[in-house]
């Protein structure tokens, strides 16, 4: 295309290109420019080099030459004025960016020089509470060694400052790589499938939690640690292979029952069916064996209860059925304070006392976290005194784990795999054995804090599946057993979460 532009002395505008004649001694020096960029190219013979003439038109041919009409009538036709073979001047280019602004994303911790060995090296001198922590904070996910003893988490549990010069060290350039992590991004990782090699087993995350049971709530840094990645099934039966599975570390700060003692009295003439009734006189707790129509003995008691197992243990400690339990609804439910969480589950089930006085634990999450707990299958094993050989199959959001994901020795199948996270901080190749005489020190978990710092027995979902009211526990030192406590016992707990 020829495009044509009338000059006075030597210059033309033409396509944005400024095109210059200017007069050497010997030749004519040809320049084309466009914003910063400038080309030159000497006219040799002269052409159009004379005092007064200049160039009268310009045009760009399709091979990116330019040919140049001067005011004599003669014309000129310059080499090609691409860039060298194989490249091409940004300018030359049409519809491509002006700028390239950094947008977020996240990097596996390979893909960053050292870092992997960093947070690697050892610091067991004091054998760390936990082999690594991750902090969100105000938006950031921050990640350090902690090599303090074993103790309490403060109640903001905020993570140590002062633990030496690499450790700062550490810190500091983790910082420096910090990126927003929200709690979608988190999903993200999790269905992604590589989980693993963003998370270590033992990695910490802080979540708001705002515990509104007193008259002034409290708003706490919940730290979550990262216990278990492995297959986990959903609500609709699919199953994930490389679920995250969370778990607190620090025990919740109000006390729940497992389940209150099953207190309801009959007051109907004759047995109904799929009732089962206990006579009480004094302390003493009696299984009556009546059958459907036959006339209830009241006379014979101060009074009588009825359940929907064959035990008397329920009326004086409570169900060790994790399905119907009452800490299985707290741990499930959104209730504020005010609104009961709890619902009757079976016939003879009570009220625990703080029914109305306790929110539901899921109410102390903001809606972007509870928007990533994921409802999942969760297996138990029933007693063997009430439902032998049952696995009662539930879906939940918060669980309490198994004796088996507490590196506990099993009890029975189908109660999910041993969490990493106590196999890694036990260190020992076989679980504990639930027995009190297990005084092997090696072989117990380290013992679990509230978030005031008092150590603490926590209730497991698994029954002690010989007795009708006993759960498994973790002790106050560390050791897991599954007699003498109570499902009545109002104990804080552990809850365990999973992010598909």
């Amino acid at each position: 295309m020829n495009l044509n532009a009338t000059i006075g002395a030597g210059r033309v505008i033409v396509n944005d290109y400024t095109i210059t004649l200017t007069r050497l001694q010997n030749a004519s020096r040809l320049s084309v420019s466009r914003g910063n960029e400038l080309q030159t190219l000497d006219i040799l013979d002269g052409a159009s080099g004379e005092a007064g003439r200049g160039i009268l038109s310009a045009a760009f041919n399709e091979d990116d030459t330019l040919t140049l009409t001067f005011t004599d009538g003669t014309r000129f036709t310059t080499p090609s004025l691409r860039g060298a073979p194989g490249s091409t001047r940004w300018a030359q280019l049409s519809g491509v960016p002006t700028a390239f602004p950094p947008e977020a994303h996240a990097h596996p911790i390979s893909d960053v020089s050292r870092l992997g060995s960093l947070l690697a090296a050892s610091f067991d001198a004091q054998k760390a509470y936990l082999p690594g922590c991750i902090c969100l904070f105000e938006g950031q996910l921050y990640r350090f060694v902690k090599t303090k003893s074993p103790g309490p988490w403060d109640a903001s549990c905020a993570c140590p400052t002062s633990l030496g010069g690499e450790v700062e060290a550490r810190l500091a350039l983790l910082r420096a790589l910090k990126s927003t992590v929200t709690p979608a991004q988190l999903r993200a990782i999790a269905q992604s499938g590589r989980a693993a090699e963003y998370f270590e087993i033992g990695d910490v995350i802080h979540i708001p939690w705002t515990d509104a049971s007193s008259q002034t709530p409290v708003t706490y840094q919940y730290p979550f640690a990262v216990a278990h990645i492995g297959p986990a099934v959903d609500a609709d039966g699919v199953t994930h292979e490389s679920a995250v599975y969370l778990q607190a570390l620090c025990a919740t700060p109000q006390p729940v029952v497992f389940d209150a003692p099953e207190t309801e009295q009959a007051t109907e003439e004759t047995a109904l069916p799929g009732r089962y009734y206990i006579g009480v006189s004094g302390s003493s707790f009696t299984l009556l064996s009546l059958s459907e129509g036959q006339t209830i003995p009241y006379a014979s008691y101060d009074r009588i209860y009825f359940n929907n197992a064959p035990s008397a243990q329920l009326a004086q400690y409570g169900y060790n059925r994790w399905s119907l339990s009452a800490v299985r609804q707290w741990l499930n439910s959104r209730s504020p304070k005010g609104t009961s969480w709890w619902t009757s589950s079976h016939p003879g089930d009570s009220q625990p006392q703080n029914a109305l006085t306790l929110p539901g634990f899921l109410s102390g999450f903001d809606a972007d976290w509870l928007e990533i707990f994921s409802p999942v299958r969760v297996e138990t094993a029933c007693s063997r005194v009430t439902n032998p050989g049952k696995i009662d199959v539930t879906i939940d959001t918060f669980f309490l784990p198994s004796v088996q994901q507490m590196y506990g020795e099993a009890q029975s199948e189908g109660e999910g795999e041993a969490f990493e996270l106590w196999q890694k901080q036990t260190g020992y190749p076989t679980p504990n054995n639930g027995s009190a005489q297990d005084t092997n020190a090696a072989r117990r978990i380290r013992p679990v804090s509230d978030l005031s710092g008092s150590a603490v027995a926590l209730p497991l979902r698994s029954a002690s599946t010989a007795y009708a009211h006993f759960v498994w526990r973790v002790y106050s030192d560390g050791y897991i057993g599954g007699i003498s406590y109570p499902a009545s016992y109002s104990s804080r707990c552990l809850p365990a979460c999973v992010i598909l």
